[in-house]
């Protein structure tokens, strides 16, 4: 494992069975580190693939679903995750404020929501604004990979949408 992958790992919760989705339009290197991370407490790594070249880690413990297009919206039942990570989707889907408001909705209550995108495909500022307008809080951009901005926000209990 790289210093990047890392890096970016400690930004995942490390609880007893966990779970953490990770909705991409190209699982790689980065998944199954986080899928190796979250084996050695229990957890599990769901995937939500889109179309794009996939590596899915050939784990127990990994679940994937490939989407057929980027207007489909991914899925998960209400506060099932302590963490959503969506990769490289947001500049690619047809509604991009859908995916961050399944992602509200999908994930426990002061669990964390990270965007990682590619600098050249969209704006730091455009990703602070979807998770702003959203409701998620003590959003940040954390500098981990050269090539892909990292912005981590809180979905904070009792408030915004207060799901």
């Amino acid at each position: 494992m790289n210093k990047e992958h890392s890096e970016f790992l400690q930004l995942v919760k490390l609880t007893p069975a966990s779970r953490v989705l990770e909705v991409s339009s190209h699982a790689d290197e980065l998944s199954l580190a986080l899928a190796e991370h979250l084996n050695t407490a229990g957890g599990e790594l769901h995937l939500q693939l889109y179309p794009g070249l996939h590596k899915v880690p050939p784990f127990e413990h990994v679940k994937a679903n490939e989407l057929k297009n980027f207007s489909v919206p991914f899925q998960g039942a209400a506060r099932e995750y302590v963490t959503v990570i969506l990769r490289d989707v947001l500049d690619q889907h047809e509604f991009p404020d859908r995916l961050i408001k399944i992602a509200y909705k999908v994930l426990l209550n002061a669990s964390e929501l990270i965007i990682v995108q590619k600098k050249t495909s969209m704006s730091l500022e455009q990703m602070l604004e979807f998770m702003q307008k959203n409701e998620f809080r003590a959003e940040n951009d954390i500098d981990i990979f050269e090539e892909y901005y990292v912005v981590v926000g809180k979905k904070m209990h009792m408030w915004g949408n207060g799901l």
